[in-house]
């Protein structure tokens, strides 16, 4: 049994040449499939925990250096590779550390934040969603100032999660046939300023990045972009990646590394 994980190290790794935030344990995809929402919530001695808390004491460092709310999004080469299990749990250990956390689920192809914590978004008392509210703000909003308060309005009625109660959820439903035109049309910075002024911390769970129009929309809003390297994410694919960022020349604040303990 491993009881000891690699120190997360602050120079440079030999990954592309990006920061190492640090280790992840690798779960099977069992694991992922069988406990949602995320398992890692009051475990915080386990191995899983411990990474998680390490992680978070990381980035939470980081963002002592800024003025501002910091607002992070999380990526990975492809799908499948447990970002948003990543960014949930992260947002938990966030929460633990006195911060107030706002987890936003900006997949349009294949949101599961709503799914993880069980919030309804279909029905008759279907709660909010963005691309309900970007729809809305689209049609019916023109100045900068009716964008503010709209969002402010919206941000008072967010989702809140019961035994973490510093945590709010902004969850998301998959984009309608014209919804991509919409996103791009529709101004945003109204919205990350009012959410810089509601929270300690905005985590973005976004489908991977790698030529993503979606994805790219909020690039110009994020302080910095984490990349999550799987076990079975080839440096290869992790060099396209980073030199998708590096070209675009986007924020890259470093990478969480996934790693099998029980081989090592």
């Amino acid at each position: 049994m491993v009881t000891n994980m690699p120190n997360p190290i602050s120079t440079q790794p030999k990954t592309q040449n990006i920061p190492l935030l640090g280790y992840l344990p690798w779960l099977p995809p069992a694991v992922y499939a069988a406990y949602y929402p995320p398992s890692i919530f009051n475990n915080e001695d386990t191995l899983n925990g411990r990474a998680y808390k390490t992680l978070a004491h990381n980035l939470d460092q980081w963002a002592k250096r800024h003025a501002t709310t910091p607002c992070v999004l999380l990526s990975s080469t492809g799908a499948g590779k447990s970002s948003s299990w990543t960014v949930m749990n992260l947002a938990y250990y966030l929460c633990q550390r006195n911060q107030k956390v706002l987890l936003m689920d900006m997949d349009f192809e294949n949101p599961s934040v709503h799914h993880a914590f069980d919030i309804r978004l279909n029905g008759l008392n279907d709660g909010i969603h963005f691309s309900k509210c970007l729809g809305h703000a689209h049609e019916q909003l023109q100045s900068f100032e009716e964008h503010q308060v709209y969002w402010q309005g919206v941000c008072a009625t967010l989702n809140t999660v019961n035994h973490i109660p510093s945590l709010s959820i902004f969850p998301n439903m998959p984009f309608s046939e014209n919804a991509k035109e919409i996103l791009w049309q529709t101004p945003l910075e109204p919205l990350f300023q009012v959410l810089k002024e509601r929270f300690d911390w905005i985590l973005l769970d976004s489908a991977p990045l790698l030529n993503n129009e979606t994805a790219m929309r909020f690039t110009q809003y994020i302080d910095g972009i984490v990349l999550l390297k799987a076990q079975n994410t080839s440096r290869n694919d992790m060099k396209k990646l980073h030199d998708f960022v590096e070209k675009r020349e986007l924020k890259l604040l470093g990478m969480i590394e996934r790693l099998d303990f029980t081989r090592l």
